[in-house]
């Protein structure tokens, strides 16, 4: 089956992604004029995802496993990301995935 166009996918624990996002979120502002700045970029390949978020000035990125991973990268409003991670409990498994464009 071919991959869809655009598409993005990984499956981590809701610990893992909590972690990851109080980490890489150090690195935006609060009140950035530029809103892509408030987002973070996912990308997906080799049963990895890097979490990476940037000021301009400091850029923070790190890699976590997963698992069932569907090649690509996407960026998101992070500090809903992190919001929903916090919210579930630690051993919950989670599934992001993006597809279309």
């Amino acid at each position: 089956m071919d991959k869809p166009e655009n598409s993005f996918a990984f499956t981590t624990e809701a610990a893992v992604l909590a972690k990851v996002m109080a980490n890489v979120c150090g690195a935006i502002e609060r009140r950035s004029t530029v809103p892509i700045l408030a987002n973070v970029m996912m990308a997906a390949s080799d049963g990895r995802v890097t979490f990476t978020a940037t000021d301009l000035e400091v850029t923070i990125a790190e890699g976590v496993p997963a698992s069932d991973i569907l090649d690509g990268s996407v960026t998101v409003y992070a500090p809903a990301i992190s919001r929903i991670a916090k919210s579930l409990s630690p051993n919950d498994v989670v599934r992001l995935e993006a597809a279309g464009g």
